[in-house]
């Protein structure tokens, strides 16, 4: 994975670094987390305050433009970055999200809930006469 820096440019009002850049190299979309490391690591920036807004992969081209912010410290990533990014880019979040939205039943349960169910019979609708 290549990383092509187009855009980086210094916010002071928001304490950030606002970056854009092209990836290619790379056979299927590469993760937000893959992103991000290749990228603190080639601009020497901290993991822990860089967030990747968007990327935008264009149909049948393998190659990607990425959007992402770095701050300068936590107290400006939590203020001004919005929550849904923050959501997205914290993977603990996510595998927790996805624990409670997929619970596990037991087959006990499934059983019991089929013996307690009677059986109803559906009312036969009446022919209307011609």
């Amino acid at each position: 994975m290549e990383l092509k820096i187009t855009e980086d440019r210094e916010n002071a009002l928001f304490n950030r670094r606002e970056i854009s850049m092209h990836v290619h190299g790379f056979e299927a979309t590469p993760k937000r987390e893959e992103i991000k490391q290749e990228l603190c690591k080639k601009l020497n920036l901290n993991p822990e305050l860089t967030v990747i807004v968007k990327i935008d992969q264009r149909f049948g081209v393998k190659q990607c433009t990425v959007h992402a912010r770095s701050y300068r410290d936590k107290e400006s990533l939590e203020r001004y970055t919005e929550k849904y990014i923050l959501d997205r880019a914290s993977s603990k979040k996510r595998a927790a999200a996805k624990q409670e939205a997929a619970p596990q039943k037991q087959p006990e349960q499934k059983e019991a809930k089929a013996e307690a169910k009677p059986e109803q019979k559906k009312p036969e609708q009446e022919k209307p006469k011609v």
